[in-house]
This record gives C-alpha cells, structure tokens and sequence, in this order.
C-alpha cells in the first residue's frame, strides 16, 4: 500500500469474489454470500488486513494419489496431468536487503514451471493460489507474471478473479473461505476443476496453477496441472 498505492477496495474485491465461489461449493465452511459492505465492517486484525482478509481455521483431511499417466488411465476417476512444477525459496527474511514483502519465492517458482510446461500467464485458463490472507493473492499473481510488480491491485478491482471473470482464482472459495487445509486447499481444487467435477462452479480447465505457500512468504512451490496429456 505504500509503495504502489493499493487499496482497502482491492483486497475487499478479492475476498468478496472468492466468497461468491464459496457458496457454489458443498464442502466450503463459509457459503453465506458478504458485500464489500460485510468486508469493511469485519473486524481489524492487525491493520490493514479484516477478518475477512484472513484464512479459515479448519480440521479436515485432504489425499491425493499420484502415479504414472499410464495407470491413471485406467482408474475410475479422469486424470490431471502434471505439466510442470517449480520451487522457490528466498530464504531468511531478515537479511540485508530482502524484500519479501512483495517479491516472493514465486518468481523462481514461475520460471521453472512455466519452462517444463511450455506455457506462460497467458495460457493459464484459472488459478488456485495460496491463500492465507487476500495479500497473498495479489503478490502471487504479480510474481507469476499476470501483471507487474505493483499493478496486483488494479488487476483485480474489476472483479476479474471471480465468478464470471476472466481469471477464475480460487473457485472453491480458497483458505479464505472454503477450509484452510494448507497448501492441500489449492491443490485439491486444482484436481476437481482439472477432472471437471466442479458442479455448478466448473470453469475452463485447460491449464490450471496450483501454488503452494510457507514460512512468511519464505518457500513457495507450484504445479501446473491439466486434464490433456502433455
């Protein structure tokens, strides 16, 4: 907010969209819809970030099976394929000159993954990134290249993440309000959204990241997955 000038409004916008993808999901904890109104009104944590900015507490269990492409094919649920995975991790957040507060692990995540696909931002058709508070959204969609560095807030003031948008991001409702399973929340969407059993919520499934956060923004990991063998 103060270096770029991004604004109440534009994490408010992220956690009202994510909350509309939420009440399409039967497993998310939180279906009740909220306005901008409800986001404003939810009580400070730690200034600047709401309630409403922070990540569910859940209890809850999350598997995922993997093998190789030619087994999967002949198991009784569609495959996801995996295109490409990458890791970033920068480390001690106290040192000499880090910025970790706006350049993440992500952009080395990013260049790896991206690499192995063969894909770029523009390819991805939705997004379920990690998200412990509405912040972290917007960083990780600067860092794998959607927008720059800066831009993360007026990228997503146009309601562009959720239902209908043109970046689908975190269509179960995400940690902020389907259930905070770690980095299993973003994955496990990534997976029913990839085999298109999303119900009323299924979106474009082409290519789909899936990230993967942790330390403060210390270590940061991500798949690109798709239901097309690549």
């Amino acid at each position: 907010m103060a270096d770029y000038g991004t604004t109440q409004d534009q994490l408010g916008t992220i956690a009202v969209g994510q909350r509309q993808w939420a009440t399409m999901n039967p497993l998310a904890q939180m279906r009740s819809p909220i306005t901008m109104e409800d986001y404003h009104n939810s009580r400070w944590i730690i200034e600047p970030l709401h309630l409403l900015d922070c990540c569910l507490v859940s209890n809850g269990a999350v598997a995922v099976i993997v093998s190789s492409a030619a087994a999967a094919r002949e198991m009784p649920q569609p495959p996801v394929y995996v295109w490409g995975m990458g890791q970033g991790h920068p480390g001690d957040n106290s040192r000499t000159g880090s910025n970790w507060e706006t350049e993440t692990g992500a952009q080395l995540a990013a260049r790896t993954a991206y690499g192995m696909a063969g894909v770029g931002p523009s390819d991805i058709s939705s997004c379920q990134v990690y998200d412990c508070y509405t912040y972290t959204v917007l960083v990780t969609l600067e860092d794998y290249g959607f927008c720059k560095k800066g831009e993360g807030g007026p990228f997503v003031e146009d309601g562009k993440l959720g239902p209908g948008g043109s970046l689908p991001t975190n269509t179960g409702g995400g940690e902020l309000s389907a259930y905070y399973m770690w980095g299993m929340t973003p994955l496990s969407e990534a997976i029913i959204q990839g085999r298109g059993h999303g119900g009323d919520r299924q979106v474009k499934n082409d290519v789909i990241l899936a990230t993967g956060n942790g330390g403060s923004l210390s270590y940061h990991a991500c798949l690109i997955l798709s239901p097309h063998a690549n």
